[in-house]
C-alpha cells in the first residue's frame, strides 16, 4: 500500500516542513515515496540526505522554471509504480494518521466507481510564531462549484471555482478537482498525465475534464486530513514567492505572460476547438457533451447551465 507523493515547489520556505510533517504523521511512514521538483536557488534548497531512500528529487534553477503545470508534470514523471498517487502543494500540513484516513476513503469511493479521484480544496492553516495552526474543519462535504458571478469570456475558456459545504454522510460525485489535493490509484499517472505545456490558470479545469473523459470519477469526501496555506499575496505570510514575480521573471528567456498566453490558447484548443493534443488530450470513455450534461459546463459552446453554480442548485431545489 505504498503512496507516491508528488510535490512541485517554487521558492517555498515550507517545502521541508511539508515533507517531514507527512512522514511524522503517517501511520506507515515507510510506505511513503516523494517525487519533488524544487525550483529554487541552490543555497536555499531542501536537504533531504537523511531520507534520500524515500525521495526522488529534481532541483531546478529559478530562471529555468516554466510554471506550475510544467513542474507538476516533471514531479509526476518520478512515479515508480506505487499503489497510490497523492498530489499536494509544498505548503501543506497533515493530520495524524492521514494515510489511513485516505486509504479508508478510497475504499468507500471504490465501491462507487472503480476509477475514482478524491479531491477537495483543503481547509486552511496559518503559520503562527513558526508553527502551523489549522482552522477547524467543517463537518460538511466541500463541493466545488463555478463561482456564482463567473461566466465565460470571449478570449479564453478560464473559469473560477469555489468550495461550498453540502450536508452528506458519504462522498459526493463532483466535476471539478483541486490540484492542491488529489488522491487516487497510481495508474492515474499513466492514463491522465499532467500537461507540461500548461502554465497555471486552467490547470484544474483541463485535468478535471481529461480525467472525466478518460472514465475517472471525481469525489469530494467527508473528511480531508490535509490543510493548505493559502496565498495572501504577501511573501512573509505566504512563505513563498510566485512564479510571475518581476525580479525572477526578467531573467528568463521566456516571460511568464508569454507562457500564460500560450497555455490559455492550448486550453481553448482542447476544450473549445476540439483539437487533438495526443497523450495530453481528451479520453474516449466519455464525451464533452456528457461532461456538459453532468457538470453544466459546456466548453464547446461556452455556456453554463444553472447547476454549474451553487445558486442554480439552490434555485432548482437540489
Amino acid at each position: 500500500m505504498t503512496i507516491f507523493i508528488s510535490i512541485a515547489s517554487y521558492c517555498d520556505k515550507l517545502l521541508e516542513q511539508t515533507v517531514r510533517d507527512a512522514l511524522a504523521k503517517a501511520s506507515a511512514p515507510s510506505n511513503l515515496f516523494f517525487g519533488i521538483v524544487e525550483q529554487n536557488f541552490v543555497e536555499q534548497r531542501f536537504n533531504y540526505e537523511d531520507i534520500k531512500a524515500q525521495v526522488r528529487y529534481v532541483g531546478i534553477d529559478v530562471q529555468d522554471s516554466r510554471g506550475a503545470c510544467w513542474a507538476r508534470a516533471l514531479a509526476m514523471s518520478l512515479y515508480s509504480g506505487e499503489t497510490w498517487f497523492l498530489q499536494v502543494d509544498s505548503h501543506t500540513v497533515f493530520e495524524q494518521g492521514w494515510d489511513t484516513v485516505l486509504i479508508e476513503a478510497a475504499s468507500v469511493c471504490s465501491k462507487m466507481s472503480p476509477k475514482f479521484v478524491i479531491s477537495n480544496y483543503p481547509h486552511p492553516f496559518k503559520m503562527v510564531d513558526g508553527v502551523p495552526v489549522s482552522d477547524e474543519p467543517t463537518t460538511q462535504v466541500l463541493f466545488n462549484f463555478v463561482n456564482d458571478d463567473c461566466d465565460f469570456r470571449n478570449e479564453d475558456t478560464i473559469l473560477t471555482f469555489t468550495a461550498i459545504g453540502r450536508d452528506s454522510d458519504t462522498p459526493i460525485n463532483g466535476y471539478h478537482l483541486a490540484a492542491g489535493f488529489i488522491f487516487t490509484l497510481g495508474k492515474f499517472v499513466y492514463e491522465v498525465p499532467y500537461d507540461p505545456h500548461l502554465y497555471f490558470e486552467g490547470e484544474e479545469q483541463t485535468l478535471s475534464v481529461r480525467a472525466y473523459t478518460h472514465g475517472w470519477d471525481i469525489y469530494h469526501t467527508t473528511h480531508v486530513p490535509v490543510y493548505h496555506l493559502y496565498n495572501t499575496g504577501d511573501v512573509e505570510t505566504s512563505h513563498r514567492e510566485v512564479h510571475w514575480s518581476p525580479d525572477a521573471d526578467e531573467k528568463r528567456n521566456q516571460r511568464w505572460w508569454d507562457l500564460d498566453n500560450k497555455s490559455k490558447e492550448r486550453m481553448t484548443n482542447l476544450l473549445h476547438r476540439n483539437k487533438d493534443l495526443g497523450v495530453y488530450g481528451l479520453g474516449n470513455k466519455r464525451s464533452l457533451v456528457e461532461y456538459a450534461n453532468f457538470s453544466g459546463i459546456d466548453y464547446r459552446n461556452k455556456m453554463l447551465a444553472p447547476h454549474a453554480k451553487h445558486k442554480g442548485v439552490v434555485a432548482n431545489g437540489n
